[in-house]
C-alpha cells in the first residue's frame, strides 16, 4: 500500500510540474524530483519480499524434483512466520495409482526452544498424516495410498529468528503404478519397483541376496542360510560393498557406504595407527543431466581429537580440489553436499591414540528432470500500476530530454550567430584600416614634404651661381 500511494504522488506530482507550471519549472527541477521518487520508490520496493515462501504451489506432473524456497547450498530464511507448501496431485488419472517421495537431503532446525518440520499428508490437509521430518535424518521412501500428496514445510517459532536454520531440504516424487504393488517388500517409483535387501524381480517376489553380494570379487550368496551375503577378506556389510580402509576405494553407484578398515566382526574395536585411505566416489556420467547430487551422511564418528582427521574434497585430487570439511574427535558431522559429481574422503592418522572410527553412506541422484521451485510475483494490479509509473516516467524523461536538447541547439544557433556578427565585424574594422592607408599614401604623393622644397630652392640658386659665373 505505500508502494502503491508513493507511486500516484509522484505521478500526481510530475504531472502537475509538467503539464500545469509547463515553461515555469526549469528541466533540472523536473530531473531532481523525478530522482527523489525514484529512491523512494525503490526504497519501498526493496521491502517488499517478492521470493518468500508463503502459499502452495501446485504440481500437476507425474514427476519432479522440489527443493525450498532458497538455493542449493544455502539456508532458508528464519522469518516466522514461514509457510510453504506443495500439493501433487498428477493430471493423468489412469496412469497413476500412487506416489512415492524420496529426499536427496533434509537439514531442519530441531531444538527444544524452536523446531522447524514438514509434514506430508496422504490426500490433501484434511487426510492422515503419512510422516512428519525435522533434524537431517534421512527417511526411507514414502509412498502415498492415491496419487495425491500434500507437502507442507513450517518454521516452528520466533525465538531467535536470526540465528537458528539449515540447508533446507529436496526431494523427488513421482506417480504411477508397479505389478502387484511391489508385494509390499519395496517402493513403486518411475513405475518401476525398487526391492528391499533379500528381494528381487520385478513385483519384488523373488528371495536374492542384497545387492548380489557387490560381486563375486566382494562376496558370494548363501541361499541355505535365508540368501545372505558371505563377504571376502576386506568387505563387510548386508551386501559386502563396505571396504576397509586399504589403500584407495573407488565407488561408481548411485548408492553405497564405507568405513575406516576395522571391523568388529573380526574382533578389531580401533582403526590402525599411521594410516592413510582414500575413498573416491565418481559415478558414472550421465549426459546432459540438470542435477548430479552426492551427499555424504555420518553414521559414527570418533577418533583422535586434532590428530586424526577426515577430509572431504569436492573432486578427485585433494591438491586442487575444494575442501568441503575437515572433522574429527567423537561429534558426528553434519552431511556434507557436492554439485560437481565427485566426492574424495581421506582418513589420516597418527602413530598417537586410536579410536573407534567412522562409517558413512552416501547418495548420488544425476538424473535430467525439470526442478520444480517456487515462484513467486506481485500481484497483477501492483504490476499494472508499476508498469503505468514507469510508461508515465518514460514519457517525462523522453519529454525532459527533447526539451533539455532544443535549449541547447537554440543555445548553439545563437552562439554561431554571435561568432558569425563578429567575424563580419572584424572583417569590416579591417577593410576600413585598409582605405585609409591608401588614402595617406596618395595624399603623401601629392603633397610634398618642405624638406624637398627646401632642397629645390638651393639646386635653383646653384643653378643661379652656375649661369652667373
Amino acid at each position: 500500500c505505500c508502494v502503491v500511494v508513493v507511486l500516484l504522488l509522484c505521478c500526481i506530482v510530475l504531472l502537475y510540474c509538467f503539464v500545469v507550471m509547463g515553461e515555469q519549472v526549469q528541466p533540472i527541477s523536473l530531473a531532481v524530483l523525478f530522482l527523489l521518487c525514484f529512491f523512494c520508490v525503490s526504497s519501498l520496493a526493496g521491502d517488499i519480499d517478492i521470493g518468500q515462501c508463503h502459499d502452495t504451489v501446485m504440481l500437476r506432473d507425474k514427476e519432479g524434483v522440489v527443493i525450498d524456497h532458497t538455493l542449493p547450498n544455502t539456508n532458508y530464511s528464519s522469518d516466522f512466520p514461514l509457510f510453504c507448501a506443495w500439493d501433487i496431485n498428477p493430471e493423468d488419472v489412469e496412469a497413476t495409482k500412487y506416489t512415492t517421495i524420496v529426499f536427496d537431503y533434509i537439514d531442519l532446525v530441531n531444538r527444544d526452544d524452536r523446531q522447524d518440520y514438514i509434514r506430508i499428508y496422504d490426500g490433501d490437509m484434511d487426510d492422515e498424516v503419512l510422516f512428519v521430518l525435522t533434524g537431517k535424518h534421512v527417511p526411507a521412501p514414502i509412498m502415498s495410498s492415491g496419487r495425491r500428496v500434500y507437502v507442507k514445510f513450517v518454521v516452528g517459532g520466533p525465538t531467535d529468528p536470526g540465528t537458528y536454520t539449515g540447508l533446507g531440504f529436496q526431494f523427488r516424487y513421482s506417480s504411477g503404478a508397479c505389478p502387484n504393488d511391489c508385494n509390499g517388500r519395496g517402493y513403486c517409483y518411475n513405475d518401476a519397483c525398487s526391492c528391499e535387501g533379500g528381494y528381487g524381480g520385478a513385483d519384488c517376489s523373488e528371495r536374492v541376496c542384497a545387492n548380489d553380494c557387490g560381486g563375486a570379487a566382494r562376496g558370494h550368496c548363501v541361499e541355505d542360510e535365508g540368501y545372505i551375503c558371505e563377504c571376502t577378506p576386506g568387505y563387510y556389510g548386508g551386501d559386502c560393498t563396505a571396504p576397509y580402509c586399504e589403500g584407495i576405494s573407488e565407488f561408481t553407484t548411485a548408492s553405497g557406504n564405507f568405513s575406516d578398515h576395522h571391523s568388529s566382526e573380526l574382533g578389531n574395536e580401533y582403526y590402525e595407527h599411521n594410516t592413510f585411505c582414500q575413498w573416491l566416489i565418481r559415478p558414472p556420467p550421465v549426459g546432459d543431466s540438470q542435477l548430479q547430487l552426492i551427499q555424504l551422511h555420518f553414521n559414527t564418528f570418533d577418533t583422535e581429537l586434532d590428530n586424526d582427521f577426515v577430509r572431504v574434497y569436492d573432486g578427485e585430487d585433494s591438491e586442487t580440489a575444494n575442501l568441503l570439511g575437515e572433522f574429527s574427535g567423537d561429534a558426528i558431522p553434519s552431511d556434507v553436499f557436492s554439485a560437481t559429481g565427485v566426492l574424495l574422503v581421506t582418513f589420516e592418522t597418527d602413530i598417537g591414540i586410536a579410536s573407534e572410527g567412522f562409517s558413512c553412506s552416501y547418495q548420488v541422484e544425476a538424473k535430467k528432470i525439470d526442478i520444480v521451485t517456487q515462484h513467486h510475483q506481485m500481484s497483477d494490479w501492483l504490476s499494472a500500476i508499476i508498469a503505468a509509473f514507469a510508461f508515465i516516467l518514460g514519457l517525462i524523461i523522453g519529454t525532459l530530454l527533447f526539451s533539455l536538447g532544443s535549449e541547447m541547439a537554440r543555445s548553439t544557433e545563437e552562439e554561431e550567430g554571435s561568432r558569425r556578427i563578429d567575424e563580419e565585424e572584424g572583417n569590416y574594422s579591417r577593410v576600413e584600416a585598409a582605405v585609409v592607408a591608401e588614402d595617406a599614401s596618395d595624399l603623401l604623393e601629392r603633397s610634398p614634404s618642405p624638406l624637398l622644397e627646401e632642397e629645390g630652392e638651393e639646386e635653383e640658386k646653384k643653378e643661379d651661381e652656375t649661369i652667373l659665373e
